[in-house]
């Protein structure tokens, strides 16, 4: 599961290993960003409570043997 924001330089980092986010430098970027997100999120209405970057991995269930 993801909890967090993350932000890569996809032609420096093509492989994601080192997020951008909260470093120096990248403040106007993620501001930007998450203005856009807001927008779109207003637009399509997504409820508020709802969290942008929560991955569920689902597990399938154990069939039941009678």
């Amino acid at each position: 599961m993801l909890d967090g924001w993350e932000l890569y330089d996809l032609k420096e980092d093509p492989n994601e290993l080192h997020s951008l986010y909260g470093e120096p430098g990248y403040e106007q970027l993620t501001a930007q960003l998450k203005k856009e997100l807001a927008r779109l999120r207003k637009e399509y209405q997504v409820p508020e409570h709802t969290r942008p970057l929560t991955r569920v991995r689902k597990v399938p269930k154990k069939k039941k043997h009678d």
